[in-house]
């Protein structure tokens, strides 16, 4: 069965022992990956996801079974809180969080790496944020991988139809999914640019350039208003764009720890 993936380890659960997979990375660099440690908590009224390690299929189910009664209100404090630590998973599965993500208005924040897959879950936060040199990309392959996702060998789409249309497949729908999340502007024809073997890790001038960070408008509009009425004081939209910007600087230490996390973030948000 053809799986599109960006890094080449899944579980082994169901697996066959050997599957054709479209992956983004070379999986001899992830051979010591540990099986996703992501934790769900539940801070009324912020749902806190801290997704460490691999993102799956597995946790796309788990995670939609977690926010499927949430309300989808664009507000502060948020519906949902985001942590990322991943060097990445199954793309398909990462689209589909991240698109779990953009409709609770979920503000998502890389506190360690976010590699290939995790970029396409990243893309998903209505405000996003990340530390410097944290977010990886490279071109995607199409490899054989055993049931514990170590490359066997890469295939040569040339000789392989059915491989290069499962990319093709998915390429056009990553590249429409990154536009839809305001991340065009040649986003994904720079991941594509990039070698397959290799993580190639963003400078902040190419995050600032394909809009990596930041607010949605709308999402921005919505906070500067909450804000001002939680904190009983005018607050103008530089003021929450600037205290955005010192959230990981102060936070990030908490980010094994989701809840304290969340009131981190909104006391930095929240300051005058």
């Amino acid at each position: 069965m053809w799986r599109v993936i960006i890094f080449s380890f899944l579980s082994a659960i169901g697996a066959l022992n050997v599957l054709p997979q479209t992956t983004y990375a070379n999986g001899i660099q992830l051979d010591n990956e540990q099986d996703s440690q992501s934790v769900i908590t539940r801070q009324t009224p912020t749902v806190v996801i801290n997704i460490q390690g691999k993102i799956s299929k597995l946790l796309l189910e788990k995670i939609r079974k977690s926010t499927q009664k949430l309300s989808n209100e664009d507000k502060f404090p948020p519906v949902l809180v985001v942590t990322l630590d991943s060097n990445g998973g199954d793309g398909e599965a990462a689209i589909e969080i991240g698109k779990i993500l953009r409709n609770y208005h979920a503000h998502v924040f890389v506190t360690n790496r976010c590699g290939s897959a995790c970029v396409f879950t990243f893309a998903g936060g209505a405000f996003r944020s990340s530390i410097p040199s944290s977010l990886g990309i490279h071109q995607p392959r199409v490899t054989i991988s055993d049931s514990g996702a170590r490359v066997i060998k890469e295939l040569d789409l040339s000789k392989n139809e059915s491989a290069q249309n499962m990319l093709d497949a998915f390429e056009r729908k990553a590249a429409s999914f990154l536009d839809e999340m305001g991340m065009g502007n040649g986003f994904y024809e720079r991941i594509q640019a990039q070698k397959t073997k290799e993580l190639y890790w963003l400078d902040e001038a190419e995050v600032e350039k394909y809009k990596l960070n930041g607010f949605t408008p709308e999402t921005l509009n919505n906070l500067t208003k909450q804000i001002s009425i939680l904190a009983n004081y005018p607050i103008e939209q530089s003021k929450v764009v600037a205290n955005s910007q010192n959230v990981l600087k102060e936070c990030t230490y908490l980010k094994n720890e989701p809840n304290n996390f969340a009131k981190c973030y909104i006391n930095v948000m929240t300051r005058k």
